[in-house]
């Protein structure tokens, strides 16, 4: 049954499926949410796609991606063998991501991510390049962050932080884009790697799997260089942390990621109901979880009394700024119903139909290989849904906010792929057809954040 599920009939089906589901879902938002309403800056030229510009690519960047294409899948084979160092990999995802981003030429490619386009930016590197020391930011962010830029205003200062460190270190817009895909490369591809050794066996494929999460289009597009990328790594490298009950080594290293990532994002709430859950369902114990919290609130109570920085109270003033009207779905219930709609289609799109696909025999047998990585596979993706029913990601650019739930929804395909009687050749038809699906997207789309 699983083996049927990565022909190339049944691949072509799951994207002609999923292509007329937006396409329906896409003339129905329009007719019940008029353009003006539904984007009035606008963003974007097609919903559910954020900050997303058109564009038919030139014949050169045909041939570029053509090239990069036949490059990656000449090589794939060497790379997915058994026990390849995780380096080699990780050049293998940075060279990959690099190069689908110069599909865009090298100014908007490389430096547009962290400069950002046009006379006045938004970006954290334009706070970043105001700021007189990182103390005194730290010293003065509460009462700073209202007339900080658009995404530093609803951020902690480590957003704004880490691009103050890249800045003058590096002066280099390029040099910054590709040094953050470096390190979210860096944080999720080890750790990936080291969760399926360790949980769900076949050691055999655990390359193959690490190329499959390298050539997402989320990750293709948004590793270099979103901020959310190094969030995404951090969050998974907690995760394979935390899974692992053989030292205290391992936990402080999981505590130390989550807080890493509160420092960067509110949007670190994800992880505390996951690792709660898992560790409730899994072990009966709360004791790993409690550790964490406890790790992370002595972190901020240092830094309040050092630097005088309240986390609850920029937590509180980002939240009344992002949510002027209160709660969405009683302030505006069309807007809220229709990006809650668009927030699921634009993951379920930068995720790939064909691994939607594996979904459907995946879980179960993801459950009978590997029952811990079941259960933070569903939690995950059951704390994701809960956060959008609350009315986060209000905007929504969730393929690029929420790229930390990828490891939960890739779980599930990759034991599809590694079950028994699935062959190489179908596990190369299906890396070769989310390469191809990444690459349309960068070749026919603008991405913007």
């Amino acid at each position: 049954m699983l083996q049927k599920n990565f022909q190339t009939k049944r691949l072509a089906a799951a994207a002609l499926l999923m292509l007329a589901l937006v396409v329906v879902a896409h003339a129905l938002c329009l007719h019940f949410f008029p353009k003006p309403e539904l984007d009035p800056p606008d963003l974007s030229d097609f919903w559910p796609m954020s900050v997303f510009r058109f564009r038919i690519p030139s014949w050169t960047q045909l041939v570029w991606g053509a090239g990069v294409g036949l490059a990656f899948l000449s090589t794939r084979r060497l790379l997915a063998k058994p026990g390849v160092s995780i380096v080699l990999l990780w050049v293998a995802g940075l060279v990959l991501v690099t190069a689908t981003s110069l599909l865009h030429g090298a100014q908007f490619g490389l430096e547009v991510p962290t400069a950002g386009s046009g006379a006045s930016g938004i970006e954290y590197w334009h706070d970043a390049v105001l700021i007189k020391s990182a103390g005194w930011f730290l010293r003065n962010f509460n009462e700073l962050q209202p007339v900080l830029l658009e995404h530093a205003r609803t951020h902690p200062p480590g957003a704004v932080l880490f691009y103050y460190v890249l800045h003058h270190s590096l002066r280099s817009f390029a040099a910054i884009s590709v040094v953050v895909a470096g390190l979210a490369l860096g944080l999720a591809l080890p750790a990936w790697r080291n969760l399926l050794r360790r949980e769900l066996g076949r050691t055999q494929h655990d390359s193959w799997a690490v190329l499959l999460f390298a050539v997402l289009p989320a990750v293709q597009i948004y590793f270099l260089a979103a901020i959310d990328a190094v969030v995404a790594g951090l969050l998974l490298a907690a995760l394979a942390q935390f899974l692992r009950r053989d030292s205290a080594a391992s936990l402080l290293l999981s505590a130390l990621c989550v807080a890493a990532t509160s420092f960067l994002t509110y949007g670190v709430a994800f992880i505390f109901p996951v690792l709660v859950g898992f560790e409730l369902l899994q072990e009966r114990s709360l004791k790993r979880s409690v550790a964490v919290v406890a790790f992370v609130s002595v972190f901020y109570g240092l830094l309040y009394a050092v630097f005088g920085y309240s986390y609850w109270t920029s937590f509180e003033l980002a939240t009344a700024m992002e949510n002027q009207e209160g709660f969405l779905l009683l302030a505006h219930p069309k807007q809220y119903f229709w990006s809650r709609v668009g927030s699921v289609l634009e993951i379920a799109i930068f995720f790939t139909p064909f691994l939607c696909l594996q979904l459907l025999g995946g879980y179960r047998e993801l459950r009978l290989r590997a029952a811990r990585l079941y259960t933070l596979s569903w939690l995950g993706s059951a704390t994701l849904l809960a956060m959008l029913l609350a009315g986060a990601f209000r905007i929504g650019e969730t393929a690029r906010i929420c790229m930390f739930v990828l490891p939960c929804l890739l779980l599930p395909a990759v034991a599809a792929a590694t079950a028994e009687g699935v062959s190489d050749r179908a596990r190369d038809r299906l890396l070769a057809s989310v390469l191809g699906m990444a690459l349309i997207m960068q070749l026919f789309g603008f991405y913007r954040w």
